[in-house]
């Protein structure tokens, strides 16, 4: 599996991103559930081990002080399955533990802003910078400040009609121009198994770019898409 090294050059962002997804799609492929906390069989053991190093190893969150994922809406996990991806892809594991838990701190980290007290998130004084693109119920087409639209990697955070900064983090496989939707690989969530069935853990989902005609407030769509910046991804992978 490919895997970004430190270097002096610019890092390439697309190829990160792809690499990002490439671990998506891996831990998908390993056929992960969100068990019932009561539920004992020995698979949900493997699954619970898997949630876990997500939130407490550095090779996702680094929240080392959680508790053993139990199951269930235990912890959610949404953006540890994220961070996980993207420490493949890249992104050090100081922004991932401060910024990659909750989309209040991921919108934070795109936009340069502190998430707490303690912890600095200065721009840059020479870009390119993070990119963070605003949607809501009403949005239309996607392109960044870059001219690009949409690509594979890209974090975008989901939510109903007046959440804020968004209420699930998912990671992009692609952009579906005609149906308006985006192909996602998330964690903790519903959506598609690798067999194809519906279930609640590792999936694949789609979440339309707008609100559709006649949806619920509710239903989760767009709310902000997120690009990590080259600055981000110079870290020395094992």
């Amino acid at each position: 599996m490919r895997q970004l090294r430190r270097c002096q050059v610019s890092v390439d962002l697309k190829l990160a991103g792809e690499v990002a997804l490439e671990e998506a799609r891996r831990i998908f492929l390993t056929d992960i559930w969100d068990p019932p906390t009561s539920y004992r069989h020995g698979e949900a053991e493997r699954w619970r081990d898997a949630i876990t190093e997500m939130i407490k190893s550095d090779l996702g969150l680094g929240w080392s002080w959680e508790d053993r994922y139990a199951g269930d809406g235990d912890y959610e996990w949404c953006g540890a399955f994220v961070s996980r991806c993207w420490s493949r892809g890249g992104v050090k594991l100081s922004e991932r533990k401060t910024y990659f838990s909750s989309c209040f701190r991921l919108r934070a980290w795109a936009s340069y802003k502190q998430a707490n007290e303690v912890v600095k998130n200065p721009k840059p004084a020479e870009g390119p910078w993070r990119m963070i693109v605003a949607l809501n119920e009403k949005s239309g087409d996607v392109q960044f400040p870059d001219g690009t639209g949409p690509r594979a990697g890209d974090i975008l955070l989901v939510g109903g009609v007046n959440t804020g900064p968004g209420k699930h983090v998912t990671l992009v496989e692609k952009f579906d121009e005609r149906k308006r939707e985006f192909l996602t690989y998330e964690g903790n969530a519903r959506g598609v198994g690798p067999d194809g069935k519906k279930r609640q853990g590792v999936v694949r989902a789609r979440r339309p770019l707008g609100l559709p005609l006649g949806a619920e407030e509710t239903t989760y769509h767009a709310r902000w898409l997120i690009r990590p910046a080259p600055s981000d991804l110079a870290v020395e992978k094992d």
